[in-house]
């Protein structure tokens, strides 16, 4: 797969959008940073096609994989819903101060019954289930066995669920920003290999667990934090709090504006 004649010349910061049918007139004014990935059942001019797998866990995956050496100083991974959101901007997330912003991070109690069943697996509404279109595809693990296999692997050695505390913190839509080097901390083989996990059917439980997990794959245990609301909270050091839902943006001054001159 080539995608490189459709992708935004910006290498400072990038939008990376993955679209399935929804219109995408809210990142007009951000046309010269976008790349867009399209996996709905009509073609759109300026963009890659992708087969309708995976979701956009699966998008997001593959700009890293196959742009991996030539990855954005910053990229914000987007659904092509953000523009359905009142509370939030293109703008939220990014940030000088911190190396991963989401929208919605929150936190997931892993010692509620709701939040876990007994053999470790999510516990999902029925129309999660059933599906509206697509019914979902069960996972292989359990996400408590997923997490441990597969997020604890890499140089990040001795991340485990079971010591994670009462909370993992995540973003339940699945909308944020990384740097760079936050990304290419892990090799490209790490995310080749968690793109299988999310091949051969277009809604895989899988796909929800990565983007319960985003904020792991992308920080290290004991370093790195990230702004929510005003306050900052490591991934080694997760409380149950009343996080706000936006994550607090800026502009990057030392940069040109992220939109494009009318």
């Amino acid at each position: 797969m080539d995608c490189t004649s459709n992708r935004t010349a910006a290498r400072d910061l990038e939008l990376v959008i993955a679209r399935n049918k929804s219109a995408l007139d809210w990142s007009v004014p951000y046309a010269h940073r976008r790349t867009i990935y399209n996996k709905g059942a009509d073609e759109m001019a300026g963009s890659c096609r992708l087969p309708n797998v995976g979701g956009m866990e699966h998008t997001f995956l593959t700009h890293i994989i196959e742009h991996y050496a030539d990855l954005a100083e910053y990229t914000v991974f987007l659904s092509c819903n953000l523009g359905r959101l009142s509370h939030v901007m293109v703008e939220d997330f990014v940030r000088k101060d911190v190396s991963f912003v989401a929208d919605c991070l929150t936190t997931f109690c892993l010692h509620q019954g709701k939040a876990l069943d007994g053999q470790g697996f999510l516990v999902h509404p029925e129309i999660q289930l059933t599906g509206r279109i697509t019914p979902m595809r069960r996972a292989e693990l359990p996400f408590s066995q997923w997490f441990d296999q597969v997020v604890g692997q890499g140089p990040h050695t001795g991340l485990r669920m079971n010591g994670l505390g009462p909370a993992l913190l995540y973003s339940h839509r699945g909308h944020f920003g990384v740097r760079r080097s936050s990304i290419i901390e892990k090799p490209r083989s790490y995310y080749t290999g968690l793109r299988t996990w999310l091949e051969g059917h277009s809604n895989r439980e899988e796909q929800q667990y990565i983007q319960y997990s985003w904020a792991y794959i992308f920080s290290s245990p004991n370093g790195k934090s990230y702004r929510v609301g005003s306050a900052f909270r490591d991934v080694g050091d997760v409380e149950l709090a009343d996080f706000t839902q936006a994550a607090q943006g800026e502009f990057p001054s030392d940069s040109e504006d992220w939109k494009q001159a009318s």
